[in-house]
This record gives C-alpha cells, structure tokens and sequence, in this order.
C-alpha cells in the first residue's frame, strides 16, 4: 500500500510516463500475453501496437472487484479499442475474457497455441523487421496521432504526412523500384 496520497500520484504518473513512452517509441512493441492479464496487465497491453494471446489465456479488468479503478490508462484505452459499451462491460463486471473472445472483441490480433506463444510471436516480430524502419515508423504516427482527430482532419493529416514521406524517404524510393524491378528491397539501417 502506498504510504502517502503523493507517492500514489508519483506511483500513477510513472505508470503513464511508462506506458505513453510505449505508444510514442520509434519502435514497434508486441504484448505476448500468457496466461492471466488482469488490471495493470491489461492496461500495459493495450498501450502496445501488437498484442497477441496463447489459447490459454484470460484477458480482463479486475479493478472493481477489489474497490480500484483502472489508474494506467485502461478506462480511456480500453473503450477507444473495443468501443464504451464492450469496455464497459469488462470494466464493471471485472470479467475476464478467453482469448478467442478477447480475438473477437479485437482486444488481440491473433491467438497462438499456448506451447508455441513465444516461438510464433518472435516470427511475427521477425516479419515486421523486414518493413522499411522509417515507415513503421510512419505508419504507427499515422495510426495513434490520425485516430484522435475529426475524421476529415485525419485524412488531411494523412496525405500531408504520406507525400512529405513518399518525397523525402529514401525507403519509399527503394520500396517503388524494388517493385518495379521484382525484388525485395533493400531498406535502410535500423
């Protein structure tokens, strides 16, 4: 237990530093959850890019049934991926989910069996290191920074975003003539 009210708030906003340096990092950062993912476990998966599941595991928010409220982004988080009425419903029952509906709720993006978790997630991270670095990138600012704007602002954001890399990124270039040419580009250093 926390021993004053101000190393609890210190506590919460070394959490948010945490978890936002996950969503604001260059790099691309899976979940791998396996097992139980309750409360902070949940919360810290969903500040990642990536999350995928073993067959075996339960993903929810047990915050309510010990009197807490999710502290590390889980009430904004949660709702934002699954939508306010699903988010809800994991949030004030303190349900937990398996992974085949935490799959169909898009909690995860895909479900691997338990004893080959950690062998197909390092392939999944294998095949998004063979992307161009700068427009993973990319492609991660589009996505968490176009997704808090109006719609058609997004959109503007989008082509600003996409011609100054697509006329300024080497990657880009070397993505088109790799197409032309049939075969695998060669992207610069990661």
């Amino acid at each position: 237990l926390y021993r004053t009210p101000d190393a609890f708030r210190a506590f919460l906003d070394d959490l948010h530093t945490l978890l936002v340096g996950f969503e604001k990092s260059d790099r691309i950062v899976i979940a791998a959850v396996n097992g139980w993912c309750l409360a902070g476990g949940i919360e810290l998966m969903l500040a990642c890019d990536l999350a995928v599941a073993s067959d075996q595991a339960r993903i929810g928010d047990a915050h309510l049934n010990y009197g807490q409220l999710p502290g590390a982004g889980g009430s904004q988080r949660l709702p934002r991926a699954i939508g306010a009425p699903r988010a809800k419903d994991i949030i004030l029952t303190g349900r937990s989910v398996d992974a085949t509906e935490a799959l169909h709720l898009g909690l995860i993006s895909r479900v691997f069996p338990h004893d080959r978790l950690m062998e197909e997630t390092r392939k999944l991270a294998n095949e998004i290191m063979e992307r161009s670095p700068v427009g993973l990138k990319g492609a991660k600012c589009l996505i968490n920074e176009g997704i808090n704007m109006p719609f058609a602002q997004a959109l503007r954001f989008e082509i600003d975003f996409v011609h100054r890399y697509a006329t300024t990124c080497p990657d880009a270039y070397e993505g088109l003539l790799a197409f032309r040419d049939k075969r695998t580009p060669r992207f610069g250093q990661r």
